[in-house]
């Protein structure tokens, strides 16, 4: 997630020669194409565990024929808490890539067959340039968390995402479930109604299929850094009750240390958590229900890389037995 500025058979020498060159030219197609991605990917992902990010910590539609779950209405992250909030009933040995690289979770129907129990997704902002979303699309991609908007690191400036309209509309055309975030720098519950009336009034009431993500990541020197266990709590509750009030859901993005540090989680449950770490499998045992697995990505339709998720609710409905498989 990117801070706001202030701001990846015997045969003749000659036709044995031919043959290495073949063979050799094969190599370098295969490695050097854009699909070719998993293990890219996983040594990204593994790489990555370090990186600024990792402590600090982007309409009813149908996935693309790449074997997601479809996207049924609203999709909710929230956790039951009385059963897997902090034990998740995640098996990872159920992770694996799909044919571009991406991590997808796969579990077992009722008939023996496999099913894939996630959804590909990414999440981007005004950093990410001039996106292409019907190649964006056409790459696998499930669902988009698209930034609206940020609160200034040093001031009380709350500013939107200059690519926010553009990035909602393109993503919804290309037939993409669509969520956001919101950059928070609140210090009181106050100033956290104030940022989620803000994205309100951005969104104008527009559909989305995925949550508004409160995202607060405060590093020392920021204006929100320094507050306490309950305070934290108390400014993510804030902002995602008025974002529930108006008619959507809410959830918590933060990095897997966040989420086990900075929050009650138990008051924050019914809207549920996306987490961030760069790695090849999650360590946390708390339900968190989407996960941001690396910032190296790479997609058709984008230039650079980008943030790569997993959403991972059905796996959870299944396993609360919610989904009939």
């Amino acid at each position: 997630m990117r801070r706001p500025a202030q701001r990846r058979r015997h045969i003749f020498p000659f036709a044995f020669f031919i043959a290495l060159i073949v063979i050799g030219v094969a190599i370098v197609v295969v490695f050097t194409d854009p699909s070719f991605k998993a293990a890219e990917i996983v040594e990204n992902a593994v790489s990555d565990v370090t990186n600024t990010d990792a402590d600090d910590t982007s309409d009813t539609q149908t996935a693309a024929g790449d074997g997601s779950y479809p996207i049924n209405g609203t999709v909710s992250l929230a956790v039951d808490k009385s059963r897997f909030l902090y034990s998740n009933p995640y098996d990872w040995s159920n992770l694996t890539t799909d044919a571009n690289g991406n991590f997808i979770y796969v579990g077992t129907a009722s008939d023996g067959s496999d099913v894939t129990l996630s959804r590909e997704g990414i999440d981007v902002s005004e950093h990410n340039g001039t996106i292409d979303w019907a190649k964006v699309r056409a790459d696998g991609i499930d669902y988009a968390i698209i930034r609206i908007g940020a609160h200034g690191t040093a001031n009380d400036a709350i500013v939107v995402d200059d690519s926010f309209s553009r990035n909602l509309a393109g993503a919804k055309e290309a037939g993409l479930g669509v969520g956001a975030y919101f950059y928070s720098q609140a210090t009181t519950e106050d100033e956290a109604v104030t940022e989620a009336k803000f994205v309100l009034e951005q969104l104008n009431g527009a559909q989305l299929s995925y949550p508004v993500i409160f995202d607060f990541e405060p590093v020392a020197g920021d204006r929100a850094f320094g507050l306490t266990t309950q305070e934290r709590t108390s400014i993510a509750a804030a902002f995602c009750s008025t974002i529930e009030d108006a008619g959507y859901k809410a959830a918590i993005y933060c990095s897997s240390s966040d989420l086990t540090n900075m929050y009650n989680l138990d008051r924050l449950s019914q809207y549920g958590f996306w987490m961030a770490q760069y790695s090849a499998t999650p360590t946390t045992s708390v339900a968190f229900t989407m996960w941001q697995y690396t910032n190296t990505g790479t997609v058709n339709g984008i230039q650079g890389s980008v943030d790569l998720n997993i959403d991972l609710t059905p796996a959870l409905q299944a396993a609360e037995g919610e989904l009939d498989l």
